[in-house]
């Protein structure tokens, strides 16, 4: 049985706990905390976790968790 639901981010975090997924899909770029509860959803099955978007918000936590210490030490924030 598969089961699709969708979640908006401005219900905030609460809405996300207490499910276990098989996979999450931001498909825009998520706060932090949201991220973070959407990857603690999927440790229970070994889910995936897909993230498509276009960093509109700059060096965010989220994307800075994609470079390694180095890239960010290259670029003045390290």
């Amino acid at each position: 049985e598969s089961v699709l639901s969708f979640k908006s981010y401005e219900k905030g975090r609460e809405k996300w706990q207490g499910e276990t997924l098989h996979g999450v899909w931001f498909d825009e770029e998520p706060p932090l905390d949201i991220y973070s509860e959407g990857l603690t959803r999927t440790n229970a099955t070994g889910g995936i976790t897909i993230v498509t978007f276009t960093p509109l918000l700059g060096m965010s936590d989220v994307v800075l968790l994609f470079l390694s210490a180095g890239e960010v030490e290259g670029m003045g924030r390290g």
